[in-house]
């Protein structure tokens, strides 16, 4: 049992690792013209992967409703985008993402367009969750 539940957050770690890194990949290529990537790690995005586990663990409890499961989830992410932006310049001096350009962005590393992004990735997951979870309970 204990060792199905790890398999399972693996799983959520590499799985929002592989996808976020597609994600952000896209959408940085497709912004800029040409391809460029913006992870740390080839292939592999540590914060969707990190992000992934953390909304995996939150999105167990069932006594919390869609809504306000979304919204804690939302609220974590950006934490984690925040946290992640100071540890990248703090202790590799290095900056992997920008917003400073942007409108409502604090010190540049989170702001208010990419929260909205990730309250939709947090909606895309929990739905996915909820519906994943009716499927295994039928079979």
């Amino acid at each position: 049992m204990i060792k199905q539940k790890y398999t399972l957050y693996l799983a959520a770690f590499l799985f929002g690792g592989v996808f976020g890194w597609v994600l952000d990949t896209t959408f940085r290529s497709l912004s800029v013209g040409y391809y460029t990537s913006g992870t740390l790690i080839p292939f592999f995005s540590l914060i969707f992967g990190t992000g992934s586990v953390m909304l995996y663990g939150l999105f167990q409890y069932r006594n919390i409703s869609f809504f306000l499961s979304v919204i804690i989830g939302t609220a974590l992410s950006v934490l984690l985008e925040l946290g992640g932006g100071s540890v990248s310049r703090m202790l590799l001096n290095y900056r992997l993402w920008d917003y400073s350009a942007n409108p409502f962005n604090f010190y540049g590393l989170i702001d208010l367009e990419h929260a909205f992004y990730w309250f939709l990735l947090s909606v895309a997951y929990k739905f996915s969750m909820d519906h994943s979870s009716g499927l295994k309970s039928r079979v």
